[in-house]
């Protein structure tokens, strides 16, 4: 049996991300639909299949121009009108064609003149009517308009080819709208971590049920199943065991066994990992490649983790967290499982990633009254 361990908490996260480190090469990928992607992660390089516009439009309602036309000061004809959806042609010499925002540029144009700079300041409303006007149309622009003005060149956001999101992003709403923007109706992800929790205790009795003197419900199984399934994984119950260790060793071994489907990554399970006379985790696997010991918190200090060689290969690692119930959000926040939840969810993966220019900011938090508090480690 391994001598018992005592970290900071800032220690015993290294160690327990180091523990989870190689899940990622381990998970797999799965293509899915991109209406069920949101909160996965992106398991390759995601390359834009065309470029982002597609082409040449707008920015702005005005007038697609030849800058060149305009250099005289002399009155230009207005063409015919370009909407957003058109397929735009030519635009022919001398001439201004009214243009809506997001249209695409007609070929020739090499700058938008907004309509607010037009003589006048508003499409003609001949442009509205069905019947052709008896005569041509004319309007003044600007003689210093510059080249590019108001345009959104082809490729632009994104390039045909580029990468436009990173393995590893998590894709959020901005991540699945680029997605869908770049035609995409379905993205590889990983898969998610495996993730099984086993509560044990004699007093511990499920919700709902009636109890004895000296019970209580277990809370911890609702906790951690929510817990891990808000950081990506697919979670399951194991139930609630007893503190005999030869019964708990015959509850865990056929969950995890390699012959078992779906194999687990991660076993979290809860309680029996202290120093009283029925610690059940840590009796039953002390000899089994898992440490045990104290982390420097309070409540929450007793912890264990390993690789379990007591599951013959089925799953990658076991994570013991202390038993006690919960009553103060904050101070799940700071204990082990909310740690080892998000611990989880980077290890899997890296933060979200916006589409380009995108940029995110971080906030700092202190520490509030009540919260839980971190002893000096020594």
């Amino acid at each position: 049996m391994k001598q018992p361990f005592r970290r900071s908490v800032d220690e015993h996260h290294e160690v327990v991300r180091a523990l989870l480190s190689e899940l990622p090469g381990r998970l797999g990928s799965q293509e899915v639909p991109l209406a069920d992607a949101r909160g996965r992660i992106l398991a390759a390089n995601l390359l834009a299949p065309r470029n982002l516009p597609a082409f040449d439009n707008s920015q702005m309602d005005g007038f697609a121009v030849r800058r060149a036309d305009l250099l005289d000061g002399s009155a230009v004809e207005v063409g015919a009108v370009i909407a957003a959806g058109d397929a735009a042609g030519t635009l022919p010499p001398k001439t201004a064609a009214p243009i809506m925002t997001g249209a695409m540029l007609p070929s020739g144009a090499d700058a938008v003149v907004p309509i607010e700079r037009a003589d006048p300041p508003e499409f003609p409303a001949a442009l509205s009517q069905p019947e052709t006007p008896a005569r041509p149309l004319t309007v003044r622009l600007p003689t210093d308009t510059p080249a590019g003005q108001f345009i959104r060149a082809a490729g632009s956001d994104i390039a045909s080819g580029a990468t436009a999101l990173p393995a590893g992003t998590r894709l959020g709403p901005a991540q699945l709208g680029l997605a869908a923007a770049l035609g995409l109706d379905r993205l590889t992800v990983t898969c998610r971590p495996r993730v099984l929790i086993l509560s044990t205790g004699d007093e511990v009795r499920p919700p709902g049920s009636e109890l004895a003197p000296g019970q209580i419900h277990d809370a911890n199984t609702t906790l951690l199943l929510a817990l891990f399934a808000e950081a990506g994984a697919d979670v399951a119950a194991a139930g609630i065991s007893t503190d005999a260790p030869e019964v708990f060793v015959a509850d865990l071994a056929p969950r995890l066994g390699p012959t078992r489907d779906p194999a687990f990554e991660l076993v979290v399970t809860s309680g029996g990992i202290s120093k009283g006379a029925f610690e059940v985790v840590r009796l039953a696997l002390a000899d089994h490649g898992i440490d045990f010991g104290s982390v420097a918190m309070q409540p929450g200090g007793p912890q264990g983790g390993g690789p379990p060689g007591t599951t013959g290969g089925g799953t990658d690692c076991l994570a013991g967290l202390p038993g006690e119930p919960r009553q103060r959000g904050r101070q799940l926040r700071a204990a082990g499982p909310a740690r080892l939840g998000g611990t989880l969810r980077h290890t899997t993966a890296g933060p979200s990633t916006g589409p380009p220019g995108h940029r995110s900011s971080g906030t700092s938090r202190r520490e509030t009254p009540g919260q839980t508090r971190r002893r000096r480690s020594g």
